[in-house]
């Protein structure tokens, strides 16, 4: 069995759709006095920083709240007799580009296409090292653990809480979602996301609306070849056009716009992920 918990890499698109508030319950905001907020576009990492990443948890804290709870899984199984090994999640590789808006490194882009470029994580599992499956016993024992065990919760880009969560812990992450839906329905996004469009026209490529997803995409064909090409046109139009950092910038504003209506509730957040991240290197020191 794989670690329970495994990071999620920073290389997607916006938001799933079904993570979005509707036009109906978006919040009115305005973002006056919040022109200048913009995204740090870091080209070196090809990773982007938002106002609202102050408020979720860094790559350390994810793996070490990933690390406890599945040391929380190895106490458990080992105290009902059966045999598990809990793993240290793998320091993350090179990450790819975050792909939050597309495609955008052109050298990335000529050597991946659409593929990710995951870098060196890795995923062996301990618990499969021997090259045998785990017993009947040991599966039932698991699988008891698993819906028993209260493990310790963590928020990053992308969180959901589930029911019995406290959703004023995923309060960072619930903004993120909200702030993206606020800035695709900007003019601005619309007006940057016309004109990259054309650009891709201009390359000879077909273009389609999904609005459940991202307003606009290029059409990728199954020819490997073709598709590669596709990804270097994707991500040159999004160049010329500065497309990642204007709509960067539009989602940075509303955050901090959002950030500033809820300082204390996130701030008494922070308080909480301190709490589960202190708690997890107790468990990590204690095991």
């Amino acid at each position: 069995m794989a670690p329970l918990l495994v990071l999620t890499l920073a290389s997607c698109a916006g938001p799933s759709p079904a993570a979005l508030p509707t036009e109906s319950t978006l919040p009115s905001v305005s973002l006056v006095g919040y022109e200048d907020v913009s995204v740090l576009v870091d080209e070196s990492t090809g990773q982007f920083v938002f106002p609202i990443d102050a408020y979720l948890m860094d790559t350390d804290a994810l793996r070490s709240v990933d690390y406890a709870n599945d040391i929380l899984v190895q106490q458990c199984v080992t105290a009902a007799g059966g045999s598990y090994v809990a793993t240290e999640p793998e320091q993350p590789g090179a990450q790819p580009a975050d792909r939050r808006y597309g495609l955008w490194d052109v050298a990335e882009a000529a050597q991946y296409g659409y593929a990710l470029n995951v870098g060196e994580v890795s995923l062996a599992d301990p618990n499969e090292s021997a090259g045998q499956d785990p017993t009947e016993a040991d599966a039932r024992i698991l699988d008891g653990c698993v819906a028993e065990i209260d493990f310790l919760p963590s928020v990053g880009r992308g969180s959901l809480a589930s029911r019995d969560q406290d959703p004023e812990f995923y309060l960072a992450a619930n903004l993120m979602n909200t702030a993206y839906a606020l800035a695709t329905a900007d003019e601005r996004w619309t007006a940057i996301d016309q004109e990259w469009e054309q650009c891709l026209i201009d390359a000879g490529l077909e273009t389609v609306h999904d609005q459940e997803s991202v307003p606009v995409s290029p059409v990728v064909p199954d020819d490997p070849e073709l598709s590669l090409r596709t990804a270097v046109a994707e991500a040159e139009c999004s160049v010329s056009v500065n497309r990642v950092q204007v709509l960067g910038d539009v989602e940075s504003q509303y955050q901090a716009a959002l950030i500033d209506q809820q300082q204390a509730a996130l701030d008494e957040s922070l308080a909480e992920q301190k709490a589960v991240v202190d708690e997890a290197a107790s468990i990590i020191t204690g095991k």
